[in-house]
């Protein structure tokens, strides 16, 4: 019955509005604190229906979409990638590359290069 409860209407809209909220704001990190506080939703309901709906928890979630964002803004050629590092929340370029190769098991550097490698 309590896992039920996640496909009810106000609780899922409310999930899929935090969803849409991180996806909008990949860079604006917040806690699942303040996101339960935003939604006006428990944070313990918010982490167990984010995750039964979305096989994965929040934070994670958020790690994935900033990662993503910071893909786009690799492939970009913008800015440099100590300037990314900064837009995506990490004080120092060093935890980000740490960050990007545990999700794409390559460097920031590697990424924008690797068109070059397989040519």
């Amino acid at each position: 019955m309590q896992n039920n409860m996640c496909l009810k209407g106000y609780i899922s809209e409310t999930i899929a509005s935090v969803k849409d909220f991180i996806d909008s704001h990949p860079l604006e990190w917040k806690t699942t604190d303040q996101l339960a506080s935003d939604a006006a939703i428990n944070r313990k309901l918010l982490q167990k229906c984010f995750k039964q709906l979305h096989q994965m928890n929040i934070s994670d979630y958020q790690l994935q979409r900033r990662m993503e964002a910071a893909t786009e803004m690799l492939d970009q050629g913008r800015l440099s990638k100590k300037q990314i590092a900064k837009r995506c929340g990490y004080n120092s370029y060093s935890n980000f590359s740490i960050a990007f190769k545990r999700t794409y098991k390559i460097s920031p550097s590697d990424w924008q290069n690797r068109e070059a490698v397989f040519v």
